[in-house]
């Protein structure tokens, strides 16, 4: 079964890796820039790995929209991040789903609030209600959320964010920036990023801050367009994943310089409960890098989309001992987990 996995890394993620990583080597060596790179949340975990293999020094980055959505809930700049797509539920698990409420917050925001109530996002009363509530307690809200904030900045500047000499260049599978976007608003400093596929490419304004979004494969598509990497990226986001969930909070550790933050995270999907098979399929995609390093070999934007569609496509071609792995976290939509496999009818 290693065996299996390891080869499936190889065939499956090896050669997208690859493709990405030599197409951002020629993208930061054709700007005069000075760019500090970041392997941006759960997915630049084993990507900081793969950068490590050619040589591109960079920051594993801790972030995700649900933790970014609380800590900037009191700037309007972020609701409109915040309060895009669709939620079904009750105004108490939107807070908690979206914005990672704990209960201690729900208790107090309950003086103001009616968390039973049914809420639907989709509805424009109630998205124009709880941007009402967000309006007429940002005060309230700004307070609640202030420690983490505060520790994140300075996790954010521990880790040169704000580094004036070098353009913080964000690194993840995409798609549409919101964590980009949203960490621009909050440490007000310009940023670029160059994704797998970019569905905002460009240059975006953020509070009259430049966003600029890159992407490797595709840009300018969206979900549904019928682009098999964007349209079935639950495989990749399965498969790069962490060995914790959801990044979900910050402190300080007072009583440690070595440790000057405690992370948090939220529920784990089956990646992290079997994450030594997960990194077996991750060690073959490693392995085979390493090897097209050695000998310069590459593969084409063409060939990567080709060989993905079949794979994605086809349930033979996925080994049985990686079928487990396939399992996303959609809280955030308030879908719980979601198996792509399933989802896809293979």
């Amino acid at each position: 079964m290693k065996i299996q996995r390891e080869s499936f890394g190889s065939i499956f993620l090896g050669p997208l890796l690859l493709c990405y990583l030599n197409s951002l080597k020629k993208y930061s060596e054709l700007r005069d820039k000075s760019y500090r790179l970041y392997a941006l949340s759960r997915e630049g975990y084993f990507l900081k790995s793969a950068l490590d293999i050619v040589d591109l020094e960079s920051e594993y980055l801790l972030a995700s929209r649900t933790f970014l959505f609380r800590i900037c809930i009191h700037i309007p700049g972020s609701w409109k991040y915040s309060l895009s797509g669709s939620y079904v539920g009750s105004v108490g698990s939107f807070l908690t789903d979206r914005f990672g409420f704990s209960r201690a917050h729900l208790r107090s925001l309950s003086i103001t609030l009616d968390l039973n109530k049914p809420f639907d996002l989709s509805g424009s009363d109630d998205k124009q209600f709880f941007m009402s509530f967000l309006s007429a307690n940002r005060d309230n809200l700004e307070e609640l959320t202030r420690d983490s904030r505060e520790s994140y900045i300075l996790y954010l500047n521990s880790i040169g964010f704000n580094d004036p000499s070098r353009t913080p260049l964000l690194l993840d599978l995409g798609y549409s920036g919101t964590i980009q976007f949203l960490l621009t608003l909050l440490m007000s400093t310009e940023t670029e990023g160059y994704y797998f596929i970019s569905t905002n490419p460009g240059e975006n304004r953020i509070e009259g801050l430049k966003a600029i979004m890159s992407g490797c494969f595709r840009e300018g598509i969206k979900l549904g367009d019928g682009y098999k990497m964007l349209d079935r990226s639950m495989f990749l986001e399965c498969l790069l994943t962490s060995p914790n969930g959801q990044f979900i909070d910050i402190d300080r550790h007072t009583t440690s310089d070595l440790k000057p933050f405690n992370f948090y995270y939220g529920k784990e999907t089956n990646a992290q409960h079997y994450f030594s098979d997960l990194k077996e399929v991750l060690d073959g995609a490693f392995e085979h890098i390493a090897l097209c390093q050695k000998f310069n070999l590459n593969y084409s934007i063409e060939e990567v989309e080709d060989l993905f569609s079949q794979i994605v496509t086809k349930r033979n071609l996925i080994p049985r001992s990686c079928w487990h792995l396939f399992m996303a976290d959609d809280s955030i939509s308030g879908n719980e987990l979601i198996n792509p496999m399933s989802f896809f009818c293979l």
